[in-house]
């Protein structure tokens, strides 16, 4: 049976409902990886199956700055990509490229990377020449 799974999925939400100062959000999001591999996947005998972060993101709203979405987003994806090889991470998908509702300020509603209406969170800056 293991054999016929392609990758085993994480929905993966540091600093979302428990805060993680941002100093240690790498070290933080390295650790969730390396024990969700170590004291889930492999007990259960799926050690060796790929494994996918399938939702991550991070909310804007009241007290939530689009600059620090934009830190976590970074520091995660970073990560992740630097765990691949060891962690056997095979893939990464951003929860919503949108938020459903940009004027509700409830955590559920502002998790895209642009607003409801497809304007980005943050302003776009040039990225050298």
């Amino acid at each position: 049976m293991v054999d016929d799974l392609d990758y085993v999925g994480l929905d993966f939400f540091p600093d979302v409902f428990r805060p993680v100062p941002p100093d240690r959000l790498e070290a933080v999001t390295q650790g969730i990886l390396a024990r969700h591999r170590q004291d889930v996947l492999d007990p259960a005998g799926l050690g060796a199956v790929p494994l996918r972060i399938t939702e991550h993101g991070w909310p804007t709203g009241l007290g939530r700055p689009p600059a620090r979405q934009a830190q976590v987003v970074r520091t995660v994806v970073t990560t992740v990509a630097g765990n691949a090889g060891p962690l056997g991470l095979a893939g990464y998908t951003h929860f919503a490229l949108r938020d459903a509702d940009s004027q509700n300020s409830g955590l559920f509603h502002q998790f895209g990377l642009m607003t409801d209406d497809y304007t980005p969170s943050l302003p776009s800056t040039p990225t050298g020449s």
